[in-house]
């Protein structure tokens, strides 16, 4: 079994050399300046498995109040983007079927893989 440890981005810089497997997520490296630290991260690692979460979770809470609009299309294909840039091996499918439906997460898993040419780990 592999145990993914999970941090904040502060806190990575010390995790990382304690720990073989990591877990961060994509909506702390959606900026250009966050993902040139994501690329220090990546370069600097000392862990054999980095393990990716969509980051989709964080924007529940603002759909739910109207506050944003997302393109879950636009969104799928920049996490399929990052995922290939960085050639992630490990990383969630979108988990917003409260928000679009079962049907619609399927399609957007579908459209991922197909980006990636790799299954995500479904949630």
């Amino acid at each position: 079994m592999k145990l993914f440890l999970a941090a904040l981005n502060s806190e990575l810089d010390k995790l990382k050399h304690r720990t073989k497997y990591l877990l961060v997520s994509y909506s702390d490296f959606q900026t250009p300046n966050k993902e040139l630290n994501f690329t220090k991260y990546i370069q600097n690692l000392y862990t054999d498995d980095l393990l990716l979460d969509s980051g989709a979770f964080s924007y529940m809470g603002q759909h739910n109040n109207g506050e944003v609009k997302i393109d879950w299309d636009k969104y799928i294909e920049d996490y399929a983007n990052f995922i290939n840039k960085y050639d992630i091996k490990y990383f969630f499918e979108l988990d917003i079927d409260i928000i679009v439906g079962l049907k619609e997460v399927e399609r957007l898993r579908k459209k991922l893989e197909d980006l990636t040419g790799k299954k995500p780990i479904v949630v």
